[in-house]
């Protein structure tokens, strides 16, 4: 295998990792294919491959570019989606690179082709694929047309991958689940990383956030592993599950808000002044929250369906996530509800006079979180429908359902709705905030 360095498509690999370190400084990265010989376009889409394939993590790139290009191609306030619009998308060059990976399904010629993995027949509206070929191409050196792989992209798919020499230093801190290796090559990187991840001790549910330097190249990035994919990304977990193949597991995990995407569904709910809510109803009884469990045990304990006013529904929503706080995890069904009300309520302004309590000063929905919070509804919309119309309850386990099974909670912290228990949420809920 050749050596990186020696790689025409690979000369601008470094230059990206800069970049995205420090964007203020400027390197030898093209701000666009214009003017670029046949070999320069060669790296500079190939850079592009690797953005998506190894810094994101999009091991499908038709279905990770199908479903952005669903969205209207946000950056989603992701640094590396936001490079990709201005250099990549400047003049629509994009599409090009999109099309080839549709048409050939993501096959570039250097592996076994799969098409079950692969994204079906997409196109972002109708007729796209002919209008884009009547168009004039602004590109002289295109990624589409003239064969099925014209500039032979892939050759950084494996780059990272080599055994090399042992990380030069590497350090974690448990409390903080930060971890820093610093790699002795950047032609082993990814292994160094893979390496040193399973290394690090387990902390259940929660991921280790590595931020990685390369003797030679720099600062790399921050990465997590992904429990389903068993990859190495940067940014959301949401983000790289757009580009990968649904898990063939019985676990929910890949669909299941986590980290970063708990944080945002997190801070959706507590927009709303639940306390403030409290206070109007004024409804005696137990628990912390006595109203918002009212409208939660005459109407969502039997039903998905959602309330038509909205000041209840968030009501509701803000009092499962207290449940979560508090207990770090909802039962099987509540977890539906749950994500149910944020689909419905993500995009929907706090009713007047619910917004913005004191003590949620540092709750952050602004317009970045608007729109990742968009993106991930788009989604877990799909995998909720699948898990609500297969709903069966039982008595022990998880909940049965075709590829959409939600684990059995740990119940001795889950807040349990058990069938001959009337209190069993307003006994778990009756705490602090």
């Amino acid at each position: 295998m050749i050596h990186w360095k020696q790689d025409t498509w690979c000369r601008y690999l470094p230059h990206l990792h800069r970049h995205l370190a420090a964007p203020e400084i400027e390197t030898a990265l093209p701000p666009s294919f214009v003017g670029l010989s046949f070999e320069d376009s060669c790296s500079w889409w190939e850079t592009l491959r690797y953005l998506f394939r190894s810094l994101l993590g999009w091991r499908c790139l038709p279905t990770g570019l199908a479903w952005w290009y669903a969205q209207g191609k946000p950056d989603l306030g992701d640094a590396r989606l936001r490079l990709v619009l201005e250099r990549w998308n400047a003049r629509s060059e994009l599409d090009y690179f999109a099309a080839r990976e549709w048409e050939m399904r993501g096959w570039t010629g250097n592996e076994p082709f799969d098409p079950e993995w692969q994204v079906e027949d997409f196109e972002p509206a109708a007729d796209w694929l002919r209008t884009l070929h009547a168009r004039p191409c602004p590109l002289e050196h295109s990624p589409y047309g003239g064969g099925s792989n014209p500039m032979h992209l892939g050759h950084s798919d494996l780059v990272g991958e080599a055994s090399g020499e042992p990380p030069v230093s590497s350090t974690y801190d448990i409390k903080t689940r930060r971890a820093t290796l610093i790699t002795a090559s950047f032609g082993s990187w990814r292994h160094a990383l893979q390496s040193f991840g399973a290394s690090l001790p387990l902390q259940g549910k929660r991921s280790w956030h590595v931020t990685v330097f390369d003797r030679e190249v720099g600062h790399l990035g921050t990465f997590r592993q992904s429990r389903e994919t068993g990859l190495w990304f940067q940014g959301a977990h949401s983000l790289h599950m757009a580009g990968n193949a649904p898990s063939s597991s019985d676990s929910p995990a890949d669909w299941w808000p986590m980290d970063e995407d708990a944080y945002l569904v997190q801070n959706c709910a507590l927009r709303f002044d639940g306390e403030q809510f409290e206070r109007d109803m004024a409804v005696r009884g137990q628990g912390t929250y006595p109203a918002a469990l009212q409208v939660y045990e005459k109407h969502f304990k039997q039903s998905f369906d959602l309330l038509e006013d909205d000041v209840e529904n968030m009501a509701v929503f803000f009092l499962l996530q207290r449940a979560i706080k508090w207990h770090d995890h909802l039962n099987p069904r509540d977890q539906l509800v749950y994500v149910r009300l944020f689909l419905h309520l993500h995009d929907k302004p706090v009713p007047r006079g619910y917004d913005h309590p004191s003590w949620q000063i540092d709750v952050k929905y602004g317009e970045r979180e608007q729109a990742a919070a968009r993106a991930l509804a788009a989604r877990l919309r799909p995998h909720l429908e699948c898990a609500i119309a297969t709903f069966v309850p039982e008595t022990e386990g998880g909940i049965k359902s075709n590829r959409c099974t939600l684990p059995n909670p740990n119940t001795k912290s889950a807040m349990v709705l058990k069938s001959d228990s009337e209190q069993a949420v307003s006994d778990t809920l009756h705490q602090g905030k």
